[in-house]
Formats: C-alpha cells, sequence, structure tokens
C-alpha cells in the first residue's frame, strides 16, 4: 500500500527474521549485474554491467529484456540470481552491440531494493 509506514517498507521483523520485499510487477527495483554472452561452446565473455551502480528499472512494464522481466519476479530483495536467458527473451536475431544474433545470455543479479511503483493510476 502507498501509505506503509517507513518500518514497514524496510522490511516487518518476524521472529526475529525479516521479512524482505518481494519483486512484483509493478515495483521500482534497483539491480547491480554482469551480463554474459554466449560466442560459442565454452566461450562466453563479459558484455555489460553496472560497474557498481544500481540499474533502476520497473519489473513488468518492457525496460528490461523480457528475460529480466520474467526471472526477476518473486526474487526477495538482498537476494542473488543467475538468469541464464535465450535469445527470444534477450536481443534474438538481431544481437546488439558486442552481443551477436542468436546468442544465450547468463546475467549474475544482485536485486538491492524493491518499491511499488506510485506512478500507476
Amino acid at each position: 500500500t502507498g501509505s506503509a509506514s517507513p518500518r514497514a517498507r524496510r522490511g516487518l521483523g518476524l521472529a526475529g527474521r525479516a521479512v524482505r520485499p518481494t519483486a512484483l510487477a509493478p515495483h521500482r527495483t534497483g539491480v547491480k549485474f554482469e551480463g554474459m554472452a554466449s560466442h560459442g561452446p565454452g566461450d562466453w565473455r563479459v558484455f555489460d554491467d553496472n560497474k557498481g551502480r544500481q540499474l533502476h528499472f520497473t519489473l513488468g512494464r518492457g525496460e528490461v529484456l523480457a528475460g529480466w522481466d520474467a526471472g526477476l519476479l518473486g526474487m526477495r530483495c538482498g537476494g542473488t540470481r543467475r538468469l541464464i536467458v535465450p535469445p527470444s527473451l534477450g536481443y534474438g536475431a538481431r544481437g546488439a552491440g558486442p552481443v551477436p544474433p542468436e546468442a544465450t545470455l547468463v546475467f549474475e543479479v544482485r536485486l538491492l531494493n524493491v518499491q511499488p511503483d506510485l506512478t500507476q493510476h
């Protein structure tokens, strides 16, 4: 809810364990990541990372690759995930910059924050 207290937004305490926010659509998220692309069998190359800065986007709005929108759903704040993104949910036949066409992508993602998107009407 938009009226959640600051304590509720940080995560409620439950028997000494924090209940961490979960990434749902549409939620604003902040992540750190490293992305690798397949250039052939056994040949993986880093093509992108956010150099320690957070990348912010709204989950479920198509602001990132479809593989991210699907792969980050349900992720807990503070958690990490390895997303293996097939070409159909990545850059597909067109490729992009250093990513060759039809490349499978692997992202190591850490979810740093989750907030409801208050721009919804």
